[in-house]
């Protein structure tokens, strides 16, 4: 069997260790999630995602970033309820894709629950046109976490970034969840 020094040498401790990987073994999972074949599909099934808790938190919510890329909303459809926030959302399947011509889009709602505040920033001064106040129709960029932004809280915030360089700004508590629910069963674009 091939060993290697255990790194006491200098101690005095001369016992060696096997080559395998104890590590490896012992604290990773026999299996990880494959998120690149539950984002590319052939199933038009709509889909239900949910955040999780803790460590793994901070990779769901880059996976359901990557659903909701180039989904629309209405600004004044935004929906607070108690401690959650609503977005209906016109959702393209990115995870169908496979070609030009091959985009299609399904209503979706994303929530995201323990909401303490919001605030939302409209950066361009095309968003004071009276077309845009009639329709207010954003393009969802990006959904990303902020940790530790207020000093003597476990509060965390919550960035979705969109269209005219406006953003939605969500202070969570530290037990948030995102939840992303298809409502319909397929719409084209």
């Amino acid at each position: 069997m091939k060993t290697k020094p255990n790194g006491l040498e200098k101690h005095g401790v001369s016992e060696e260790r096997p080559l395998r990987s104890v590590a490896k073994r012992q604290y990773q999972p026999a299996e990880q999630i494959d998120f690149g074949t539950g984002f590319h599909t052939d199933s038009h099934a709509p889909i239900r995602y949910e955040t999780r808790y803790g460590p793994n938190r901070q990779h769901d919510v880059f996976y359901l970033s990557s659903y909701i890329h180039d989904a629309t909303f209405r600004i004044d459809e935004l929906d607070l309820r108690r401690k959650s926030l609503f977005l209906p959302l016109n959702r393209d399947r990115w995870e169908l894709y496979r070609g030009v011509g091959d985009l299609v889009s399904i209503r979706s709602e994303l929530t995201i629950s323990r909401v303490v505040s919001l605030r939302l920033e409209l950066g361009h001064s095309s968003l004071l046109r009276k077309k845009f106040l009639r329709a207010p129709k954003v393009t969802i960029f990006h959904l990303h976490t902020v940790s530790e932004q207020w000093e003597g809280s476990d509060d965390e915030e919550i960035i979705i970034d969109f269209s005219y360089h406006a953003r939605l700004r969500l202070r969570v508590g530290l037990e948030f969840r995102i939840t992303l629910r298809d409502l319909a069963t397929r719409q084209s674009s």
